[in-house]
C-alpha cells in the first residue's frame, strides 16, 4: 500500500517524508510543525486518553505528552510503514483492529477519549482515513449502549447478587493447586443440577 513513499531530510536536518507528492510533515521544520498543531488543539474536556489518526513519524508525541501529561497517548495507525516509530506511545492499534479500543481502554475510559487526526494523512490517506472514522463512531456508539445497559441494570444486578449470596447454601474455600476449576452461573438450564 506504502510504496510511494519517499523519506528526505528536512532543512533543519529532520527526517521528514511525502506521499504520493503529499508531505506528511514539513520539509522545514516537522518538530515545530508538531509543536504549533499540538498548542492548536483546543479540547473542551480534560482527556484521559488521546488518540491521534496516523501521526506518520510520531513528531506530535512529545508536545502531546507534554502539554496533557497525565493522559494515556494512542495511535491508529493506517498502515505498518511507520510501525518504527510506535515506541513511546501508550499503545498503537492498526486500522482493522480499532474494535479492540473497547477491551483495551473499556467504555468509560473510551468516552473519555481526545480523537484527534494528524491532517496531512487525512489528506494523503482518504480512504483510511474515512475508515477509520466510521470505525471510532461504532466504538463509541457501542461504548455508549454499553453504559447505558449498565445504568439501566446495575441495580438489579447488585439485588440478584445479594440475594445469591443470602440463599447461598454450600461454599466450598479451594486450596491452592494445579486442578482445572469450573465455575457455573445460574440460569434455566443449571435448574437441575
Amino acid at each position: 500500500m506504502m510504496q510511494n513513499i519517499q523519506f528526505i531530510q528536512a532543512k533543519n536536518n529532520e527526517i521528514s517524508c511525502i506521499f504520493n507528492g503529499i508531505h506528511l510533515h514539513s520539509s522545514y521544520n516537522p518538530t515545530k510543525e508538531a509543536e504549533n498543531y499540538v498548542s492548536g488543539l483546543n479540547p473542551d474536556f480534560n482527556p484521559l486518553v488521546i488518540i491521534i489518526t496516523e501521526p506518520a513519524l510520531s513528531y506530535c508525541l512529545k508536545p502531546l505528552k507534554e502539554r496533557f501529561p497525565k493522559a494515556k497517548m494512542g495511535v491508529i495507525r493506517f498502515s505498518n510503514t511507520f510501525n518504527e516509530y510506535n515506541y513511546g506511545w501508550d499503545f498503537v492499534v492498526q486500522i482493522n483492529e480499532i474494535q479492540s479500543l473497547i477491551t483495551k481502554l473499556g467504555e468509560d475510559l473510551l468516552l473519555s477519549t481526545y480523537f484527534i487526526s494528524w491532517q496531512a494523512s487525512n489528506k494523503a490517506f482518504p480512504k483510511e482515513y474515512e475508515e477509520t472514522w466510521n470505525e471510532i463512531k461504532k466504538v463509541l456508539k457501542t461504548s455508549q449502549d454499553i453504559l447505558a445497559t449498565r445504568a439501566y441494570f446495575s441495580n438489579r444486578w447488585i439485588k440478584n447478587a445479594l440475594r445469591f449470596c443470602v440463599y447461598t447454601k454450600n461454599t466450598y474455600v479451594l486450596k491452592p493447586g494445579n486442578f482445572p476449576i469450573i465455575i457455573a452461573a445460574s440460569g434455566p438450564s443449571l435448574k437441575d443440577s
